[in-house]
């Protein structure tokens, strides 16, 4: 974890977090890399498949869900 930490923390420098992701105004064009991200992984969440279809933006979901995301990614740092 020690020697992995300098990576893992710059990959998310550079993916950005993904508690917030998508808005109004880039017409929520920065949830496609999520939309592709997450659709190659076989995940059982009904509110993960919405977003994935395009049903739901990635804010609407619940906290939850985007922290659950955003540790399969990144990890528990």
């Amino acid at each position: 974890k020690t020697t992995m930490y300098p990576y893992i923390y710059g990959l998310y420098q550079m993916m950005g977090t993904f508690m917030w992701r998508g808005c109004e105004k880039d017409n929520y064009e920065s949830e496609g890399v999520l939309r592709e991200l997450f659709g190659l992984l076989e995940i059982d969440n009904d509110e993960l498949r919405d977003f994935i279809k395009g049903k739901k933006h990635w804010n609407q979901m619940l906290w939850k869900t985007r922290k659950e995301m955003s540790a399969i990614v990144y990890g528990e740092f």
